[in-house]
């Protein structure tokens, strides 16, 4: 991860983890797009699934440039799963945004702000670097 010194100019990727997920994972896809924040981008990891997972999730990628869709060849199971995303992270921040989750438009940019505050006290304090 790298180091940017205003909430604007820093990056932040919302990790998804998606497993057989096909009837219920379109509104997550959705509120992610309607993220106000600039610098944002979405990693979908689709672990090996019998449903559509992974055609809507390409599908909704193909709407919107800041998705990126990665099919996994071996089932890897939860934990692995959040695992590949975890390695393919590299942004300034990362959460992650479950399969079910609905996350409201400003949420990045009015948290933003804030993780980075929290991040400079634990910073001052030698706790985190």
């Amino acid at each position: 991860m790298t180091a940017h010194t205003t909430a604007g100019s820093s990056s932040v990727c919302a990790l998804l983890p998606a497993w057989q997920a096909a009837g219920f994972i379109q509104p997550t896809l959705d509120s992610l797009s309607a993220q106000t924040y600039r610098n944002f981008r979405v990693i979908v990891s689709v672990d090996q699934c019998t449903d559509d997972t992974a055609e809507l999730c390409r599908a909704h990628a193909e709407g919107d440039p800041r998705f990126r869709v990665v099919q996994q060849s071996e089932r890897l199971g939860y934990v692995g799963n959040c695992n590949a995303l975890l390695q393919l992270a590299d942004s300034d921040y990362a959460l992650f945004a479950f399969h079910d989750d609905i996350i409201a438009p400003p949420i990045l940019s009015d948290w933003l702000p804030r993780w980075m505050a929290i991040r400079k006290l634990l910073s001052a304090s030698r706790m985190f670097t």
